[in-house]
């Protein structure tokens, strides 16, 4: 893998982003009437690309977001049934080996500059709740020195 690590995207519920991709798909004419549904994929999948760039281009939080549609948390039985940190606690995990690196200034492209000039615990927040998702969240933000 490279320009990144396994554990480069958080992982959400998927209610998370529910109201995202709600708005997208309403932004797509011929799937608007399905976007309160369970059936978006099967239309999204015919609906012509002009359409689907014009829909990622009207939804604001869509463009401002680094990774907007992040992996999510599918429950039992799905691709990614809990929150990475529980999984790799409990031992289900492939233990295969794994390799990564960056580029040169790659890394600029993906750091808040503004970040220290925000409060400490606008900086605690963000290193705990959304770079880590760990299952012990509380006990952990509280620890964590900046």
């Amino acid at each position: 893998m490279e320009s990144g690590s396994a554990a480069t995207t958080p992982a959400f519920p998927a209610s998370r982003g529910q109201s995202n991709w709600q708005t997208f798909v309403s932004a797509v004419p011929e799937c608007a009437s399905l976007a309160q549904s369970n059936h978006t994929f099967q239309c999204l999948q015919t609906a012509q690309s002009s359409a689907l760039q014009t829909a990622i281009s009207s939804v604001p939080s869509i463009i401002e977001d680094l990774i907007p549609f992040p992996p999510t948390i599918d429950g039992p039985g799905g691709i990614l049934p809990d929150l990475p940190s529980k999984i790799y606690f409990t031992g289900r995990f492939a233990r295969l080996p794994f390799i990564a690196g960056t580029n040169l200034d790659e890394g600029e492209e993906n750091v808040d500059f503004d970040f220290f000039s925000h409060s400490t615990n606008y900086r605690r927040h963000f290193i705990c709740t959304d770079l880590h998702q760990l299952h012990s969240r509380n006990q952990q933000v509280a620890s964590v020195q900046l």
